[in-house]
């Protein structure tokens, strides 16, 4: 291995380790957040419940322990300390909220005269339910997504998600998801028939692939991959899985570069075939033009679903594969 190969390595490998120490930064970040808003339900649980019992010593107590649970800080008034407040209300009996209530320096007037301050409704439960009547449910795993997008589907991201290449990509990762009109092999069948080309990708299971397809589709609706998909999304995944797929290659004497990625196909289609014929075929995986060629464009992406390889980087297909579709589909739509 040469100088550059093992720098190149040796930063992989701490950029791996920080990210793992990031992922566990969140996660207890997560975990201490999801105890506090735990602790804050069911402080705000049995505010309700002493409000709606008229236990005014109890709700006293309980806002104070609220209050302290946010994190505010104050000084709980003597009166009202927890060791003493049932004593010292118990003594001087029921409270009874004067007409006139100084209120942040104005005065609020009680028309009732008489009667609870509050309305005598049934106890809740002394448990504090995990979700609040009133629909406040707090999540803070949902915002802790990961906002950087993995390294291989970079080239097919915006504009690129427009071109030749960024069409079949996301057409055969989409075809996992959908339900094609043609028929297709079962998912499982053909994720296994992906992953056994090399002793690199012999191992993975059918699960992980699935989640490497989600977290990529998700990205692209809505630019981030939620915590249920980040370790298959992780930046540098594909490309780390690239090169031992392509190191396995070679230990084996085959040539890696005769098996092209989207963007090689549209490389060599630009050659091969001119610019007319290749703006054609552009019109037509862009789903415009005649009907027929629309669907001679479909065939060969279904095809494409069913012929590829998984390089870790995005589907790959061998240049054999990859002529003989193309050529056939000029062949036909020159007939038309």
């Amino acid at each position: 291995m040469s100088t550059a190969e093992r720098e190149l390595q040796r930063r992989r490998e701490r950029g791996r380790q920080s990210q793992a120490s990031f992922r566990k930064r969140q996660a207890q970040a997560a975990q201490h957040l999801t105890a506090n808003n735990r602790q804050l339900k069911d402080a705000i649980g049995k505010i309700i419940n002493a409000a709606r019992t008229k236990k005014y010593p109890e709700l006293v107590e309980t806002i104070f322990d609220a209050a302290e649970g946010a994190g505010i800080d104050f000084e709980r008034p003597r009166q009202f300390d927890t060791n003493n407040s049932h004593s010292k209300f118990a003594a001087s009996g029921p409270q009874i909220l004067p007409e006139h209530v100084e209120i942040g320096g104005s005065t609020a007037v009680d028309h009732t005269n008489s009667g609870p301050a509050f309305p005598v409704v049934p106890a809740l439960p002394l448990v504090a339910p995990q979700q609040l009547s009133w629909g406040i449910w707090l999540d803070p795993l949902h915002y802790m997504r990961a906002s950087l997008p993995p390294e291989d589907i970079i080239p097919y991201l915006g504009q690129g998600s427009k071109t030749f290449a960024g069409r079949l990509f996301w057409s055969v990762m989409e075809h996992s998801q959908i339900k094609c009109e043609r028929e297709h092999s079962d998912r499982f069948t053909l994720i296994q028939r992906g992953l056994r080309h090399s002793k690199a990708t012999q191992d993975l299971g059918s699960p992980f692939i699935q989640a490497t397809v989600e977290a990529r589709l998700e990205y692209k609706r809505i630019g981030s991959i939620s915590p249920q998909y980040a370790l298959a999304g992780e930046a540098d995944l594909g490309v780390v899985l690239r090169d031992q797929i392509e190191k396995d290659y070679r230990s084996r004497g085959k040539d890696p570069s005769l098996w092209l990625s989207s963007l090689a196909i549209e490389r060599r289609l630009r050659v091969m075939v001119g610019n007319v014929t290749f703006g054609l075929l552009e019109m037509a995986a862009r789903g415009e033009g005649s009907p027929p060629l629309r669907d001679l464009m479909d065939r060969v992406k279904c095809a494409l679903y069913e012929t590829c390889d998984c390089f870790g980087d995005g589907p790959r297909w061998n240049v054999n594969v990859v002529d003989g579709l193309f050529l056939d589909w000029i062949a036909e739509a020159s007939s038309l």
